[in-house]
Protein backbone atom coordinates (compact mmCIF):
# COMPACT_ATOMS: atom_id res chain seq x y z
CA UNK A 1 0.00 0.00 0.00
CA UNK A 2 2.87 2.37 0.74
CA UNK A 3 4.58 1.81 -2.63
CA UNK A 4 2.26 3.95 -4.84
CA UNK A 5 1.96 6.58 -2.09
CA UNK A 6 5.76 6.90 -1.93
CA UNK A 7 5.96 7.12 -5.74
CA UNK A 8 3.34 9.89 -5.85
CA UNK A 9 5.07 11.77 -3.00
CA UNK A 10 8.41 11.65 -4.82
CA UNK A 11 6.79 12.96 -7.99
CA UNK A 12 5.19 15.83 -6.06
CA UNK A 13 8.57 16.76 -4.54
CA UNK A 14 10.14 16.75 -8.00
CA UNK A 15 7.50 19.13 -9.33
CA UNK A 16 8.55 21.66 -6.68
CA UNK A 17 12.25 21.48 -7.53
CA UNK A 18 13.87 24.58 -9.02
CA UNK A 19 15.70 23.80 -12.27
CA UNK A 20 19.42 24.36 -12.62
CA UNK A 21 20.58 26.95 -15.21
CA UNK A 22 20.87 24.31 -17.92
CA UNK A 23 17.82 22.34 -16.77
CA UNK A 24 19.87 19.18 -16.30
CA UNK A 25 19.06 18.82 -12.60
CA UNK A 26 15.34 18.44 -13.13
CA UNK A 27 15.89 16.26 -16.17
CA UNK A 28 18.01 13.77 -14.22
CA UNK A 29 15.58 14.07 -11.31
CA UNK A 30 12.72 13.03 -13.58
CA UNK A 31 14.68 10.01 -14.76
CA UNK A 32 15.58 8.98 -11.21
CA UNK A 33 12.08 9.48 -9.79
CA UNK A 34 10.48 7.78 -12.78
CA UNK A 35 12.75 4.75 -12.38
CA UNK A 36 12.40 4.46 -8.62
CA UNK A 37 8.65 5.08 -8.75
CA UNK A 38 8.21 2.35 -11.35
CA UNK A 39 10.20 -0.11 -9.26
CA UNK A 40 8.19 0.79 -6.14
CA UNK A 41 4.86 0.26 -7.86
CA UNK A 42 5.94 -3.02 -9.44
CA UNK A 43 7.33 -4.17 -6.07
CA UNK A 44 4.06 -3.25 -4.32
CA UNK A 45 2.07 -5.12 -6.96
CA UNK A 46 4.24 -8.25 -6.57
CA UNK A 47 4.23 -8.06 -2.78
CA UNK A 48 0.44 -7.81 -2.73
CA UNK A 49 0.22 -11.00 -4.80
CA UNK A 50 2.72 -12.72 -2.49
CA UNK A 51 0.71 -11.63 0.55
CA UNK A 52 -2.47 -13.10 -0.91
CA UNK A 53 -0.68 -16.35 -1.72
CA UNK A 54 0.53 -16.90 1.87
CA UNK A 55 -2.86 -16.41 3.48
CA UNK A 56 -3.49 -20.16 3.45
CA UNK A 57 -0.54 -20.55 5.77
CA UNK A 58 -0.84 -17.50 8.04
CA UNK A 59 -4.58 -16.83 7.81
CA UNK A 60 -6.53 -13.88 6.39
CA UNK A 61 -6.56 -11.69 9.46
CA UNK A 62 -4.36 -8.63 8.99
CA UNK A 63 -3.42 -9.71 5.48
CA UNK A 64 -6.44 -9.84 3.16
CA UNK A 65 -7.51 -6.22 3.52
CA UNK A 66 -4.04 -4.75 3.18
CA UNK A 67 -3.13 -7.14 0.35
CA UNK A 68 -6.28 -6.37 -1.66
CA UNK A 69 -5.90 -2.64 -1.07
CA UNK A 70 -2.26 -2.78 -2.13
CA UNK A 71 -3.12 -4.84 -5.19
CA UNK A 72 -5.86 -2.44 -6.26
CA UNK A 73 -3.79 0.70 -5.60
CA UNK A 74 -0.73 -0.56 -7.44
CA UNK A 75 -2.82 -1.96 -10.29
CA UNK A 76 -4.55 1.43 -10.61
CA UNK A 77 -1.23 3.28 -10.74
CA UNK A 78 0.07 0.84 -13.35
CA UNK A 79 -3.10 1.30 -15.42
CA UNK A 80 -2.88 5.10 -15.15
CA UNK A 81 0.71 4.92 -16.37
CA UNK A 82 0.25 2.29 -19.06
CA UNK A 83 -2.95 3.58 -20.68
CA UNK A 84 -1.55 7.05 -21.52
CA UNK A 85 1.64 5.38 -22.76
CA UNK A 86 -0.33 3.05 -25.02
CA UNK A 87 -2.39 5.97 -26.34
CA UNK A 88 0.76 8.00 -26.93
CA UNK A 89 2.41 5.16 -28.82
CA UNK A 90 -0.73 4.65 -30.90
CA UNK A 91 -1.04 8.37 -31.69
CA UNK A 92 2.62 8.59 -32.67
CA UNK A 93 2.25 5.55 -34.94
CA UNK A 94 -0.70 7.25 -36.62
CA UNK A 95 1.27 10.48 -37.00
CA UNK A 96 4.22 8.62 -38.54
CA UNK A 97 1.91 6.77 -40.94
CA UNK A 98 0.16 10.00 -41.93
CA UNK A 99 3.48 11.82 -42.47
CA UNK A 100 4.72 8.99 -44.68
CA UNK A 101 1.51 9.05 -46.74
CA UNK A 102 1.61 12.83 -47.15
CA UNK A 103 5.28 12.74 -48.17
CA UNK A 104 4.62 9.97 -50.71
CA UNK A 105 1.65 11.81 -52.18
CA UNK A 106 3.68 15.02 -52.43
CA UNK A 107 6.48 13.14 -54.18
CA UNK A 108 4.06 11.65 -56.71
CA UNK A 109 2.47 15.05 -57.39
CA UNK A 110 5.91 16.63 -57.82
CA UNK A 111 6.94 14.00 -60.36
CA UNK A 112 3.69 14.58 -62.26
CA UNK A 113 4.40 18.31 -62.30
CA UNK A 114 7.94 17.78 -63.57
CA UNK A 115 6.60 15.52 -66.31
CA UNK A 116 4.28 18.33 -67.38
CA UNK A 117 1.03 16.58 -66.47
CA UNK A 118 -2.15 18.62 -65.90
CA UNK A 119 -4.30 18.94 -62.79
CA UNK A 120 -1.36 18.70 -60.37
CA UNK A 121 -1.73 19.99 -56.83
CA UNK A 122 0.25 23.27 -56.45
CA UNK A 123 3.64 22.94 -54.78
CA UNK A 124 2.65 25.38 -52.02
CA UNK A 125 -0.28 23.15 -51.03
CA UNK A 126 1.95 20.07 -51.00
CA UNK A 127 4.43 21.82 -48.75
CA UNK A 128 1.64 23.01 -46.47
CA UNK A 129 0.35 19.45 -46.08
CA UNK A 130 3.86 18.18 -45.27
CA UNK A 131 4.36 20.98 -42.74
CA UNK A 132 1.10 20.14 -40.94
CA UNK A 133 1.90 16.42 -40.83
CA UNK A 134 5.35 17.22 -39.44
CA UNK A 135 3.83 19.49 -36.77
CA UNK A 136 1.51 16.65 -35.76
CA UNK A 137 4.41 14.22 -35.59
CA UNK A 138 6.46 16.68 -33.54
CA UNK A 139 3.56 17.01 -31.07
CA UNK A 140 3.60 13.22 -30.63
CA UNK A 141 7.39 13.10 -30.19
CA UNK A 142 9.70 14.01 -27.33
CA UNK A 143 13.28 15.06 -26.76
CA UNK A 144 15.74 15.77 -29.55
CA UNK A 145 13.50 14.22 -32.20
CA UNK A 146 10.69 16.63 -31.42
CA UNK A 147 13.09 19.58 -31.66
CA UNK A 148 14.41 18.36 -35.01
CA UNK A 149 10.89 17.94 -36.38
CA UNK A 150 9.88 21.41 -35.22
CA UNK A 151 12.97 22.89 -36.88
CA UNK A 152 12.18 21.04 -40.11
CA UNK A 153 8.60 22.28 -39.94
CA UNK A 154 9.84 25.86 -39.55
CA UNK A 155 12.05 25.44 -42.61
CA UNK A 156 9.16 24.01 -44.63
CA UNK A 157 6.92 26.90 -43.57
CA UNK A 158 9.40 29.42 -44.94
CA UNK A 159 9.78 27.37 -48.13
CA UNK A 160 6.00 27.18 -48.46
CA UNK A 161 5.73 30.99 -48.31
CA UNK A 162 8.12 31.61 -51.22
CA UNK A 163 6.69 28.66 -53.14
CA UNK A 164 3.17 30.09 -52.82
CA UNK A 165 4.36 33.43 -54.20
CA UNK A 166 6.05 31.66 -57.12
CA UNK A 167 2.93 29.59 -57.84
CA UNK A 168 0.80 32.74 -57.80
CA UNK A 169 3.22 34.52 -60.13
CA UNK A 170 3.32 31.56 -62.51
CA UNK A 171 -0.47 31.31 -62.63
CA UNK A 172 -0.73 35.03 -63.39
CA UNK A 173 1.90 34.69 -66.12
CA UNK A 174 0.04 31.81 -67.75
CA UNK A 175 -3.24 33.72 -67.55
CA UNK A 176 -1.71 36.81 -69.14
CA UNK A 177 -0.87 34.90 -72.37
CA UNK A 178 2.10 37.21 -72.81
CA UNK A 179 3.12 36.11 -76.31
CA UNK A 180 -0.45 36.00 -77.68
CA UNK A 181 -1.10 39.29 -79.50
CA UNK A 182 -4.34 38.23 -81.17
CA UNK A 183 -6.46 40.57 -79.06
CA UNK A 184 -4.01 43.43 -78.65
CA UNK A 185 -5.40 46.48 -80.41
CA UNK A 186 -4.21 49.29 -78.13
CA UNK A 187 -0.71 50.00 -76.88
CA UNK A 188 -1.79 50.09 -73.23
CA UNK A 189 -2.85 46.44 -73.51
CA UNK A 190 0.83 45.54 -73.39
CA UNK A 191 1.17 46.90 -69.84
CA UNK A 192 -0.66 44.02 -68.04
CA UNK A 193 1.50 41.54 -69.93
CA UNK A 194 4.68 43.33 -68.88
CA UNK A 195 3.49 43.58 -65.27
CA UNK A 196 2.69 39.85 -65.14
CA UNK A 197 6.18 38.96 -66.40
CA UNK A 198 7.87 41.29 -63.92
CA UNK A 199 5.90 39.93 -60.95
CA UNK A 200 6.69 36.37 -62.01
CA UNK A 201 10.37 37.17 -62.32
CA UNK A 202 10.39 38.79 -58.87
CA UNK A 203 8.75 35.74 -57.27
CA UNK A 204 11.16 33.47 -59.15
CA UNK A 205 14.19 35.40 -57.85
CA UNK A 206 12.85 35.21 -54.30
CA UNK A 207 12.41 31.46 -54.72
CA UNK A 208 15.94 31.13 -56.11
CA UNK A 209 17.35 33.17 -53.22
CA UNK A 210 15.71 30.81 -50.74
CA UNK A 211 17.08 27.73 -52.50
CA UNK A 212 20.55 29.28 -52.69
CA UNK A 213 20.53 29.92 -48.94
CA UNK A 214 18.57 26.79 -48.04
CA UNK A 215 21.28 25.26 -45.84
CA UNK A 216 21.75 28.43 -43.80
CA UNK A 217 17.97 28.78 -43.40
CA UNK A 218 17.73 25.18 -42.20
CA UNK A 219 20.55 25.83 -39.72
CA UNK A 220 18.77 28.95 -38.45
CA UNK A 221 15.65 26.92 -37.68
CA UNK A 222 17.64 24.24 -35.82
CA UNK A 223 19.53 26.87 -33.81
CA UNK A 224 16.25 28.60 -32.95
CA UNK A 225 14.86 25.29 -31.64
CA UNK A 226 18.14 24.60 -29.74
CA UNK A 227 18.63 21.24 -31.41
CA UNK A 228 21.56 19.39 -29.72
CA UNK A 229 24.78 19.21 -31.73
CA UNK A 230 24.62 15.46 -32.42
CA UNK A 231 21.06 15.66 -33.74
CA UNK A 232 22.00 18.89 -35.54
CA UNK A 233 24.82 17.15 -37.41
CA UNK A 234 22.67 14.14 -38.31
CA UNK A 235 19.87 16.37 -39.64
CA UNK A 236 22.37 18.41 -41.65
CA UNK A 237 23.82 15.24 -43.13
CA UNK A 238 20.34 14.24 -44.31
CA UNK A 239 19.90 17.73 -45.76
CA UNK A 240 23.17 17.41 -47.69
CA UNK A 241 21.99 14.12 -49.21
CA UNK A 242 19.39 16.14 -51.17
CA UNK A 243 21.87 18.80 -52.32
CA UNK A 244 21.80 17.57 -55.94
CA UNK A 245 18.06 18.16 -56.22
CA UNK A 246 18.36 21.59 -54.58
CA UNK A 247 21.16 22.63 -56.97
CA UNK A 248 19.14 21.42 -59.95
CA UNK A 249 16.12 23.40 -58.78
CA UNK A 250 18.34 26.50 -58.65
CA UNK A 251 19.29 25.90 -62.28
CA UNK A 252 15.59 25.56 -63.15
CA UNK A 253 15.00 28.96 -61.55
CA UNK A 254 17.71 30.33 -63.87
CA UNK A 255 15.81 29.02 -66.90
CA UNK A 256 12.65 30.70 -65.59
CA UNK A 257 14.59 33.96 -65.40
CA UNK A 258 15.76 33.53 -69.00
CA UNK A 259 12.21 32.79 -70.14
CA UNK A 260 11.02 35.93 -68.34
CA UNK A 261 13.75 38.02 -69.94
CA UNK A 262 12.75 36.73 -73.36
CA UNK A 263 9.09 37.58 -72.74
CA UNK A 264 9.95 41.06 -71.50
CA UNK A 265 12.10 41.52 -74.59
CA UNK A 266 9.14 40.67 -76.82
CA UNK A 267 6.74 43.03 -75.00
CA UNK A 268 9.26 45.91 -74.96
CA UNK A 269 10.06 45.37 -78.64
CA UNK A 270 6.39 45.48 -79.63
CA UNK A 271 5.88 48.55 -77.45
CA UNK A 272 8.88 50.32 -78.97
CA UNK A 273 7.80 49.46 -82.52
CA UNK A 274 4.09 50.07 -81.98
CA UNK A 275 2.36 50.68 -85.31
CA UNK A 276 5.08 48.84 -87.25
CA UNK A 277 3.62 45.36 -86.76
CA UNK A 278 0.25 43.68 -87.12
CA UNK A 279 -1.28 40.37 -86.12
CA UNK A 280 -2.36 38.12 -88.99
CA UNK A 281 -5.44 36.27 -87.71
CA UNK A 282 -5.40 33.72 -90.54
CA UNK A 283 -1.76 32.74 -90.12
CA UNK A 284 -1.86 33.41 -86.36
CA UNK A 285 1.44 35.23 -86.34
CA UNK A 286 2.92 38.70 -86.19
CA UNK A 287 3.86 40.55 -89.37
CA UNK A 288 6.60 43.17 -89.03
CA UNK A 289 7.64 46.06 -91.22
CA UNK A 290 11.01 45.69 -92.88
CA UNK A 291 13.01 47.47 -90.18
CA UNK A 292 14.92 44.58 -88.59
CA UNK A 293 12.49 44.16 -85.69
CA UNK A 294 11.51 40.70 -86.95
CA UNK A 295 15.06 39.47 -86.34
CA UNK A 296 14.98 40.82 -82.79
CA UNK A 297 11.57 39.23 -82.21
CA UNK A 298 12.81 35.83 -83.44
CA UNK A 299 15.93 36.15 -81.27
CA UNK A 300 13.76 36.59 -78.16
CA UNK A 301 11.59 33.61 -79.14
CA UNK A 302 14.75 31.53 -79.67
CA UNK A 303 15.94 32.49 -76.18
CA UNK A 304 12.61 31.44 -74.68
CA UNK A 305 12.64 28.12 -76.55
CA UNK A 306 16.25 27.36 -75.59
CA UNK A 307 15.55 28.07 -71.90
CA UNK A 308 12.34 26.00 -72.02
CA UNK A 309 14.21 23.03 -73.51
CA UNK A 310 16.94 23.33 -70.87
CA UNK A 311 14.30 23.49 -68.14
CA UNK A 312 12.67 20.33 -69.44
CA UNK A 313 16.07 18.57 -69.44
CA UNK A 314 16.72 19.63 -65.83
CA UNK A 315 13.25 18.52 -64.77
CA UNK A 316 13.90 15.10 -66.28
CA UNK A 317 17.10 14.88 -64.23
CA UNK A 318 15.12 15.52 -61.04
CA UNK A 319 12.55 12.89 -62.02
CA UNK A 320 15.24 10.29 -62.75
CA UNK A 321 17.11 11.09 -59.52
CA UNK A 322 13.90 10.75 -57.50
CA UNK A 323 13.01 7.31 -58.86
Amino acid sequence: MLAPLLAITMAAILMGMQPSPDGSGVQWGKIAVGGIGTLLVLAGFVLAIIALSVMTRDGRRGILGFALAGLILNASVVALGVIPLVLKVRNRARAVHNAENVAQQAREETLKELRGEKGVQPASQRLDAIEKSMDDLAAQSTGDKALELKASSGYLHRLQVVSAKYTSGLQELEGARVLDMSGVERREQLTPKRDAVQRFMASNEEFKSFLTNAENIFKEEMVAMKVPQKTFDQALEGFHSKAYINNTLIKIRDTDRQIGEGMLGVVDLLDEHWGKWTYNTERKRLVFAADGSLDQYNAFLAKIKKASNEQKRLQEQVVNFSK
